[in-house]
């Protein structure tokens, strides 16, 4: 990963908030030692402004690559969905990277206008298949997926970020970029 790096084009926008995570987590121990919960009056994990996109049929819709975004993880069953055209021509390659350590990134290619799927060329991480069974590649914090698809083809991205190990809100950020 440490080469790759090197050819990534970085949004000079994008915040990681995984260094003020540690203050949050103080406070939320702070408040379990209080005896305070989301049922008891304390502190509720509050929706961001792209809810529902809970799962895929519910993605927020037509994230153009190149921005970033804010989130919220509420649980371990919490899983947000973005999707967008991916105006790549043939193929290309695309990220999705999130700041928090414990987050993880998917990135799926859909080639809709053909039977045939996108053809994965590379994956920074674990390949994988959304609901539909397109391709797509899966990592901690980062995913990013080199593919091809029929020329001319239009393609729609979808990516998921997720907190397996989540046991308390967890505020993020996404960059949905091209390589």
């Amino acid at each position: 990963m440490l080469g790759m790096s090197a050819c990534l084009e970085l949004n000079p926008e994008y915040v990681d908030r995984s260094a003020t995570e540690g203050a949050s987590d103080d406070a939320a121990d702070e408040s379990a030692s209080n005896g305070e919960d989301e049922s008891s009056g304390g502190e509720a994990c509050v929706p961001d402004d792209l809810e529902p996109n809970d799962d895929y049929g519910d993605a927020s819709d037509t994230v153009e690559l190149g921005n970033n975004l804010s989130g919220t993880i509420d649980s371990d069953a919490d899983v947000d969905w973005f999707k967008g055209p991916a105006d790549t021509g043939d193929g290309g390659e695309l990220l999705v990277r999130t700041s928090g350590p414990t987050l993880r990134a998917c990135i799926y290619i859909a080639c809709n206008e053909t039977e045939e799927p996108a053809t994965i060329e590379k994956c920074t991480g674990v390949l994988d298949t959304d609901d539909f069974g397109n391709p797509g590649c899966c990592g901690p914090r980062l995913a990013s997926i080199e593919y091809t698809c029929a020329v001319g083809t239009l393609v729609i991205y979808h990516a998921r970020v997720d907190n397996p190990a989540a046991s308390e809100c967890t505020p993020y950020d996404v960059e949905l970029g091209v390589l």
